[in-house]
């Protein structure tokens, strides 16, 4: 409550702001980061449709930047976050598949012209691939399994290049593990039960690993308890 409190008062200071000077840069995106903090004290308390308009004006004001002398590659950075998202929010609120397989296209490419701008950036190459994991899911739900499927291989391919130059980045296995799973779930709803059993196998492995290295890391746990949920569907099933 107290956050939300903080983020509305910087709202109405930085509204104030644009009303009294619309085109200066510095002001756009100060109120950008005022609707995107109000859309997420919102959206953190699952207030889903009060949350949208705000990620909506955050998506505007972006572009609105992107159109000032200099500002392209601030711009292009914030169009790429408040596109991603709507594209969560989309799944989040589980109407038509149209709207999130929209929505998360456009941030998918809003990331990958990014990643265009700043080759070789591991955070860029991140945001893409997180880009790339939420369309997914959201094709996923329309039944799209073979699109879902290649976003998901681009995604890991993505993983596997920042761990080449990272190895010891545990945070970047467990997004692995979690692209992996996510694949192998893919590929028993295609009937490929085979592949996923074999996916799944070794990533049990991989996730003892890490919850061996943090045994009171939450998240880790989650993780290799999702595996042996999987196998024991696939197990049950067979």
């Amino acid at each position: 409550v107290l956050a939300e409190s903080s983020f509305r008062k910087a709202y109405r200071i930085t509204d104030i702001l644009l009303k009294t000077r619309p085109t200066e840069p510095d002001v756009i995106f100060a109120h950008a980061q005022s609707e995107y903090w109000l859309g997420y004290s919102l959206y953190s308390k699952k207030d889903y449709q009060k949350a949208k308009p705000h990620w909506r004006r955050y998506l505007t004001l972006a572009r609105s930047l992107s159109s000032s002398p200099g500002e392209h590659g601030r711009a292009a950075i914030e169009i790429g976050y408040a596109s991603n998202n709507l594209c969560v929010l989309a799944v989040d609120l589980k109407r038509s598949a149209k709207e999130p397989i929209a929505r998360c296209g456009e941030a998918v490419d809003a990331q990958r012209q990014i990643a265009k701008d700043k080759p070789g950036d591991p955070q860029v190459t991140l945001s893409l691939a997180n880009s790339l994991a939420w369309h997914a899911d959201a094709l996923k739900a329309d039944g799209q399994n073979g699109q879902a499927k290649r976003l998901r291989l681009e995604q890991l391919a993505l993983i596997d290049g920042l761990l080449n130059n990272d190895p010891r980045n545990l945070d970047l296995a467990e997004f692995r593990i979690t692209a992996l799973t996510a694949i192998a779930k893919l590929d028993a709803l295609s009937g490929r039960r085979d592949a996923a059993r074999s996916t799944l196998l070794s990533l049990r492995a991989d996730a003892a690993e890490l919850v061996r290295s943090d045994p009171q890391n939450a998240t880790w746990k989650k993780r290799r308890q999702q595996i042996e949920t999987e196998l024991a569907k696939l197990q049950k099933e067979h």
